[in-house]
């Protein structure tokens, strides 16, 4: 029997180790993962189904209705088999030598009635939500009556008393290590029940807040006495399922608005403290239908997996809300599920009751998965090297898991290899931890190299000093000269008067008006440099401040995203302003306008250089010099445009503001004219198409 038993372990292990690696089609899914970028890649297999039982293959009749599971410490299945009302325990062979219905307790005979949730304690005491007989009831390890817990005294909450007919019904219960009952009832919005070891209920916590939407506000507010009886209450959501860990935390599965469904992580005084440090938030699938929890797990080392009815998917996430794989369907294959509505682990085993189909799923680990629970065990153990070594083999595995190559740039970081943790975060697409690994490696190179860069900063300053006067002796011999440029410096000199302009506006402005200082060749020069100073921020601003995708870069649409604004405020600043007695020309108005965007290419090309070299603490100062070039290119474009046309502040102030609202108004018109055509072509598409096939 040992021998037929490892054998079916080696093969399982096998099958696991070809599914990950050849991509058989051990189950009737796909394994997929999500990216850092929140994009669905392929993931090998985590969970293999093995085997499916029902009531009749353990001997005890068939399920009906069953709603919930519960493991014990020994192993022990318990199932509630609610339309029976019983609870069936299996041993671990699978075998069902215990039934718990009809029983005695204080010396009379009692039965359960539509049990909806089981739980088990770690000392193999048996918690059991007898729903129609509104009480909860504990058994010992031998499922002999303890005690029963009934219904609180509920009448002094308005909430769950508007309704004359309410009864207490308990639908799901955990208890955690101190023996603190929590209870979630039918029709109860208050939040979860708390009981204490005793039995005495202390109140409610993890209490959803009442979100109504503002319109809802809006219309209730001046509605009528009549109105607003007729209005839908504003009633909190209720909890769909509950679990305790060995820590005293309770986790919680929060039904919401439009079938959207949360976790929460509460401590004894209801304070909700998951970590959402993920990618995404834990939420199941991120396209397409939102997923629906129905049950949720606590694990070890925090993780925790949850059930998603939507589509039969099973999500597991780590203590700070990393997602480490799915596995789960629909459907009518082995494996699939038809309603799925529990969730329970065993061992490493994963156990998912079918309402569907009134059967238990068993799902066992491949060599993947059993890879990732066992790195993170080692880290949480302290064995960091250890950790690298197995993240290192999952990476073989799958090299789309990000949160492994975050996980070993967490190791590296806390083992002091600051180099290969900024290399590791990046590839995990972490800036958080890069930052950290950046700023301790900057340290060090920086105490490695002190006196260099305190010689390269003085020999800077010194050059930096010598041109300033240089530039200077040679302004003053110009100016006494006075001899009009020629050559390449006829080119260079209106490029040059760029600076003046954006030191000096209103002079500067009225000399490219009236003495000709700029050129409109110029002017396009400025331009090109504005639009390559784009191009270039997008590409080569540093990592922790740069979250787009480079490789997906589209340099026609950057282009387009400085010339098209640019030549609308041209063409809408002339077109006003001859409306409104303008003296500037289409040329001038395009001329200064190039000039106003003097300052983006003077501060976001250097910052740009600077942000490869700044931390994500640091941040703040590369964004407050670039919202300064913006700035200060708006009070020049501001300044050439009351220069140019002769206006007064009102005036301008008036016109700046018709000029956007003309670009506004254009791009809008620009928008529907784009549809009507893609109407347009498709409708003679489709003619074109009818014509063709009818022929």
């Amino acid at each position: 029997m040992r021998l037929m038993k490892n054998t079916a372990a080696a093969t399982i292990i096998c099958l696991g180790l070809l599914a990950c690696i050849g991509g058989i089609a051990a189950a009737p899914y796909q394994g997929y993962i999500y990216n850092s970028r929140n994009e669905a890649v392929h993931a090998p297999q985590a969970y293999l189904p093995v085997e499916v039982v029902d009531g009749e293959a353990l001997g005890v009749g068939p399920f009906k209705e069953p709603r919930d599971l519960a493991v014990g410490s020994d192993s022990r299945i318990y199932v509630a088999d609610t339309g029976n009302n019983r609870i069936v325990c299996l041993d671990d062979n699978g075998n069902a030598p215990k039934i718990i219905a009809q029983f005695e307790a204080d010396g009379k005979p009692d039965q359960l009635r539509a049990p909806t949730g089981v739980f088990v304690t770690a000392t193999g005491e048996l918690y059991v939500a007898d729903r129609d007989n509104g009480r909860i009831i504990q058994f010992d390890a031998d499922g002999k009556f303890m005690r029963e817990i009934g219904a609180p005294d509920l009448m002094s909450n308005a909430s769950t008393t508007n309704d004359t007919s309410f009864r207490y019904k308990p639908a799901k219960v955990a208890v955690d290590p101190l023996g603190r009952i929590y209870v979630i009832a039918d029709g109860v919005y208050d939040g979860i029940m708390e009981f204490d070891k005793d039995g005495t209920f202390k109140g409610y916590v993890g209490a959803p807040r009442v979100r109504p939407t503002l319109s809802e506000i809006f219309w209730r507010r001046f509605a009528t006495e009549e109105q607003r009886q007729a209005m839908a209450l504003f009633l909190p959501v209720e909890y769909l399922s509950i679990d305790a860990d060995q820590y005293g935390y309770v986790f919680a599965v929060e039904a919401g608005d439009a079938h959207e469904t949360s976790i929460k992580k509460l401590v004894p005084g209801g304070r909700d403290v998951l970590t959402r440090n993920g990618y995404a938030p834990p939420k199941g699938d991120l396209l397409g239908e939102r997923s629906k929890f129905v049950d949720i797990k606590a694990r070890e080392n925090g993780i925790y997996s949850v059930l998603d009815r939507t589509r039969g998917r099973v999500f597991t996430y780590d203590s700070n809300g990393y997602l480490l794989y799915i596995f789960g369907t629909l459907g009518e294959a082995f494996g699939a599920f038809k309603l799925p509505v529990a969730l329970e682990v065993v061992n490493d085993d994963i156990l998912v009751l079918d309402l569907g189909t009134n059967s238990i799923t068993r799902f066992q680990p491949t060599a993947y998965a059993q890879l990732i629970h066992t790195a993170i065990d080692c880290y949480e153990r302290g064995d960091l090297a250890e950790s690298v070594r197995i993240w290192e083999q999952v990476l073989r595995l799958n090299a789309n898991l990000d949160f492994a190559y975050l996980s070993v740039g967490r190791s590296y970081l806390t083992q002091g290899k600051y180099q290969e943790a900024m290399a590791y975060s990046r590839l995990g697409d972490n800036r958080d931890l890069f930052s950290k690994a950046f700023s301790y490696y900057r340290k060090s190179v920086v105490e490695q190299f002190f006196s260099v860069f305190a010689l390269a900063i003085a020999v800077i300053v010194f050059l930096a000093n010598r041109i300033m006067a240089r530039s200077a002796r040679a302004g003053k011999q110009r100016h006494l000269e006075e001899a009009r440029p020629e050559g390449l410096e006829r080119i260079i000199s209106p490029l040059k008067y760029a600076f003046h302009v954006i030191f000096h506006p209103f002079d500067g402005f009225w000399d490219l008006k009236h003495e000709q200082r700029g050129t409109a060749g110029a002017a396009t020069v400025i331009l090109a440099l504005v639009i390559a100073t784009y191009v270039f921020m997008r590409q080569y601003t540093g990592y922790l401040f740069n979250a787009r995708d480079v490789s997906k870069m589209n340099i026609y649409m950057d282009i387009s995203s400085v010339v098209v604004p640019f030549l609308l405020w041209c063409l809408v600043n002339w077109a006003l302003t001859t409306l409104m007695d303008g003296k500037g020309t289409l040329k001038e108005i395009y001329i200064a306008s190039a000039y106003a965007l003097a300052p983006v290419v003077l501060i976001n090309v250097p910052m740009t250089v600077i942000s490869n070299y700044l931390t994500l603490n640091e941040g703040s100062f590369l964004y407050l010099m670039i919202s300064i070039s913006v700035i200060w290119s708006a009070f020049l474009l501001f300044s050439g445009t009351m220069v140019l046309h002769e206006y007064d502040v009102a005036k301008t102030v008036l016109t700046s503001i018709l000029i956007v609202i003309g670009i506004g108004s254009i791009l809008f018109l620009g928008l529907i004219f784009l549809d009507v055509i893609n109407l347009l072509l498709g409708f003679v598409t489709t003619i074109y198409a009818e014509l063709v096939f009818r022929v």
